[in-house]
């Protein structure tokens, strides 16, 4: 079985470069279809309430978990894969960051 890449001394791994590059060219793709709401912290994201539009980013996050899991099934490229790891992780990311917009001023009080 062949072992994941080793970066440095046990235990510090930074991420795989090819899996950034992955992760920033779906957010350029989005960019390119009009999705602004990361870059504009969600105020630009007019089509959606802040409920319905994380209800709709844990729904793209299923999908694309869905096609994720599909890929490795079966056996796509290593690229394939990637690239659906990467979509998987740009929508947790949004979640995460929408989740802190809506919800921080609460843990500051």
């Amino acid at each position: 079985m062949a072992t994941p890449h080793s970066h440095g001394p046990v235990g510090t791994r930074p991420v795989d470069p090819e899996f950034i590059k992955a992760m920033e060219h779906g957010l350029e793709h989005g960019r390119r279809m009009g999705r602004k709401g990361w870059d504009s912290g969600w105020e630009e994201e007019s089509s959606h309430t802040n409920k319905s539009l994380m209800d709709h980013l844990v729904d793209r996050l299923n999908g694309e978990f869905d096609e994720l899991i599909e890929a490795v099934d079966r056996r796509a490229t290593h690229k394939q894969v990637t690239r659906e790891a990467a979509d998987v992780a740009n929508i947790a990311m949004m979640i995460q960051d929408l989740y802190a917009a809506l919800y921080t001023h609460e843990e500051e009080s």
